[in-house]
């Protein structure tokens, strides 16, 4: 079972009391969720509340819920509001709710919501060609996984035929390299 078929709504709501779902969904609706890191069994992020805290939902080995907050009340087992507004984030993010506050603050209607991943592309379409560069080198420079994707990408460009694409692999994974055989979306020249 994947996440998108357990976490809810319905379900955050049920997880946590009035009070808690409110708090969450006010600090969901302030910003204070991180960029969230899913895959499809779960999604980790981190929520800067009184300190920053890193909450984790994901499938249990039983088909069910499991959700961790390294905050208090998180500690003690409980569904916090940090996992609250990372599981609204979540859900946002993946286009199954969009959230809007109850009342616009101030009488002026609030704009939609801009998913993390819309403000990225955003940004990135203001860049030119050569500061988009820059910036990835910078970035592969910061993350050693950015930069074994990066050179794997370059080197794997650069092989002819499939022994090449193995040679390169094995040098970049070391002797965890797997018996390659084709690529996906690509033939091999030999």
């Amino acid at each position: 079972m994947s996440l998108t078929e357990i976490l809810t709504l319905r379900m955050v709501r049920d997880l946590a009391d009035a009070r808690t779902f409110a708090r969450g969904e006010a600090y969901f609706h302030d910003g204070v969720v991180g960029l969230l890191d899913p895959d499809e069994q779960e999604v980790r992020a981190s929520v800067q509340g009184t300190h920053r805290y890193r909450v984790r939902l994901a499938v249990g080995s039983d088909d069910e819920l499991e959700y961790e907050c390294d905050c208090p009340v998180g500690d003690d087992g409980d569904f916090c509001k940090h996992a609250v507004a990372v599981a609204l984030s979540w859900l946002e993010n993946t286009g199954e709710e969009v959230f809007q506050r109850s009342e616009p603050e101030g009488g002026k209607p609030r704009k939609k919501r801009k998913t993390q991943g819309e403000e990225i592309r955003e940004y990135l379409r203001t860049l030119d060609a050569d500061a988009l560069r820059e910036w990835v080198i910078e970035a592969a420079d910061r993350d050693r996984g950015i930069r074994d994707k990066l050179l794997f990408s370059a080197k794997a460009n650069a092989a002819r035929d499939t022994s090449s694409l193995r040679s390169v692999g094995g040098r970049l994974l070391g002797s965890r390299a797997p018996s390659i055989g084709v690529m996906p979306g690509t033939t091999p020249s030999a």
